[in-house]
């Protein structure tokens, strides 16, 4: 069982062949130890691996170019920043859109100011 949001951040991270295939390594695991496995397990891992199967990757909508227009200087703090806003954006399932991520950023900002 993994909820939209876990699947949604596993997915963006490693693509969507490698979710699958790893899938399909733990079910035949599974299968290996427990031949007969419940429907409702048997319909989780097909779940899972259908929602992998249809995943459309999805652009992180900021750009360094946001964090300096914001006044921060060119330099590691920049990636710094993104890369904490793109983990918040991907543990909220890849959903929110380039105001709320400037909205969290801003937030970011005020936190180390």
């Amino acid at each position: 069982e993994v909820s939209d949001t876990e699947l949604a951040d596993v997915l963006q991270r490693l693509g969507a062949d490698l979710v699958i295939d790893l899938a399909l390594l733990e079910w035949s695991h599974r299968l290996i130890i427990t031949p007969r496995l419940p429907k409702k397990e048997t319909d989780a891992w097909q779940d899972l691996i259908r929602r992998a199967a249809e995943w459309q990757v999805k652009e992180f909508p900021l750009k360094g170019r946001d964090v300096l227009a914001l006044g921060v200087a060119p330099g590691p703090g920049v990636s710094q920043l993104l890369e904490g806003v793109e983990a918040w954006w991907r543990a909220n399932g890849c959903t929110a859109s380039r105001a709320e991520c400037l909205d969290e950023l801003k937030r970011r900002l005020a936190r180390t100011a």
